[in-house]
């Protein structure tokens, strides 16, 4: 059996990382880059100018997401209305109790996707008054990195911050 060298394990990673990064904008291997240095590819600059959105562009497709998820979930009701009118024959306790337990989980779920239903109507009907993005509290923007992150947002980050330190303040 022939031993390999590090250099050579090392020129045959930095020959596959060639072959896989083809293509790309910048190609600095790790142990060849300053510590500092950011490692740079054609497709993280996409990726970046993606995330850097205006709100503008991130609403359609913030939109077409939302009105997925809410059809998702008048999906799940639907099933979950059939189940809870179906009669099921139960022979025993312990199965009654399991069912009893399967039926509360089903009925907590059911209850979840009802206030996220809600939480997208109000999402979608801002983006049709042309308030979508706007801070229910202080009336500033909230940062479309922020919207695009959790669509449903309805607070800036600053106002966010506030509400959960007086929350925390009134558990303790």
């Amino acid at each position: 059996m022939k031993s390999v060298t590090s250099a050579e394990k090392t020129s045959a990673v930095k020959t596959s990382i060639a072959k896989v990064s083809k293509g790309t904008k910048k190609l600095v291997a790790k142990s060849d880059a300053p510590r500092n240095e950011k490692i740079e590819s054609k497709s993280t600059s996409e990726i970046m100018a993606m995330e850097e959105l205006s709100l503008e562009a991130l609403v359609p497709k913030l939109k077409e997401a939302l009105i997925f998820q809410k059809s998702s979930i008048l999906n799940k009701s639907n099933e979950f209305k059939k189940l809870q009118s179906e009669n099921l024959q139960i022979s025993d306790e312990a199965e009654m109790a399991s069912n009893d337990l399967s039926q509360n989980l089903s009925i907590h779920l059911q209850e979840r996707n009802l206030s996220s239903l809600i939480q997208i109507e109000k999402a979608l009907s801002k983006m049709a008054n042309g308030t979508y993005g706007e801070c229910e509290s202080c009336g500033d923007h909230i940062q479309p990195k922020r919207l695009q992150a959790r669509p449903l947002a309805t607070l800036c980050i600053a106002c966010m911050e506030d509400l959960e330190e007086e929350n925390k303040r009134l558990h303790q």
